[in-house]
């Protein structure tokens, strides 16, 4: 747990000290941090990825000649 702000009240008794817990405020501070970077490298990496690129003749003229070669055999 954090505290802040802590208020001192005295009186003729006692000295009473109040303060707030932020903890929750705190972690969704860093959860909003944690999913901020993770997008931002997110991003970047599909920024700097690269579609598959590949060269499609020399696999289609392979294609294209193993399925023509049993029709000129017949």
């Amino acid at each position: 747990m954090v505290f802040t702000n802590p208020q001192y009240i005295a009186d003729e008794r006692r000295l009473r000290i109040y303060s707030t817990d932020i903890t929750e405020r705190i972690q969704a501070n860093w959860n909003r941090a944690l999913n901020a970077d993770l997008e931002r490298r997110v991003r970047n990496a599909l920024a700097n990825s690269k579609p598959p690129t590949r060269n499609w003749s020399p696999f289609s003229y392979s294609v294209s000649h193993d399925l023509r070669a049993p029709l000129r055999h017949n």
